[in-house]
């Protein structure tokens, strides 16, 4: 015990204990089970001296995420949630009160490296003149349960974060970057919020309906801003959003783009950094896009 105690091996909740101590910040060590570990072994029963002790015995790395221990975001799923989230991956679809979009020809527009694809466009020329931009949602809600192990587990974690290290999913992998997500060639169900415009780029009507679509393609905004000079449809879209952005700029609207920077880190622990470009059209063009769905 003392300075150079450490739990029983195998005491793999004693670990736990001294984690989520370690963990927490303003709050009475009393009330953690590692609080009265280390008062048992003689020790301060504070955040630092469990991380301290950690640290000692090698138990977590100089560089923990301590915020993710505080908020239980570095628990691997559950079997039972990843054997849910598997068979819910392979069920049937069912597309009734569902509009048939498959015709349209949506692209995703994303960073590098983008496996949970969460939003298409399309872009469509109609027979009475004007045009008409879908805003295609993955709606994953439309897979998983209300109440199943899946639905409550997403509903702890709320988010998926991205961090340096990598990312830590709201509901697993056979879900959010398969079987939900809006990746080329599948049939997904979707949230599609369809946009009448004139010729002139002017906001016409505006429905929301579910739906089942066919993403046509996949690309990085680079490539998508290097494809506009050959690209009729994605020229327009980007055009028609540049328009609608310049209407709510001159109605009041607050411009509150600021550098954005990519942090990375490699598996020897070196972080680097990369900038994000202020002014890629495409992605300006997504953002748009973005906007005029939450306003239907």
């Amino acid at each position: 015990q003392g300075d150079g105690g450490e739990p029983p091996a195998g005491s793999e909740t004693l670990v736990e204990a001294l984690r989520d101590l370690a963990a927490q910040a303003n709050q009475p060590p009393a009330k953690h089970a590692g609080g009265a570990l280390m008062r048992d072994a003689g020790l301060k029963d504070t955040p630092e001296a469990a991380l301290g002790l950690l640290l000692k015995r090698g138990i977590v790395a100089p560089d923990v995420n301590l915020l993710l221990i505080r908020y239980d975001m570095e628990r691997p799923f559950s079997a039972t949630v990843e054997a849910e989230a598997d068979t819910l991956a392979l069920a049937p679809r069912s597309t009734v009160d569902r509009e048939d979009l498959r015709h349209l020809r949506p692209v995703a527009i994303d960073d590098p490296g983008t496996t949970e694809v969460d939003d298409a466009l399309s872009f469509e020329r109609l027979p009475a003149g004007g045009v008409r931009v879908g805003i295609h949602l993955a709606e994953p809600g439309a897979i998983v349960p209300c109440g199943s192990a899946v639905d409550r587990e997403a509903s702890r974690r709320q988010t998926t974060l991205y961090l340096p290290d990598g990312k830590r999913l709201m509901i697993p992998g056979a879900l959010s970057e398969n079987a939900a997500s809006l990746l080329p060639g599948a049939d997904r169900l979707a949230l599609s919020v369809l946009v009448d415009l004139d010729d002139q780029g002017s906001w016409l009507a505006a429905r929301m309906c579910r739906s089942t679509i066919r993403v046509d393609r996949a690309m990085s905004y680079e490539a998508a801003d290097e494809a506009l000079a050959r690209d009729d449809d994605l020229c327009a879209l980007v055009e028609l959003a540049e328009g609608l952005r310049d209407q709510r700029l001159a109605g009041g609207a607050l411009d509150t783009r600021v550098p954005e920077v990519n942090p990375a880190l490699s598996a020897d622990g070196r972080v680097t950094l990369s900038g994000i470009t202020g002014n890629s059209r495409s992605r300006a063009m997504v953002a748009e896009w973005a906007v005029r769905a939450n306003e239907v």
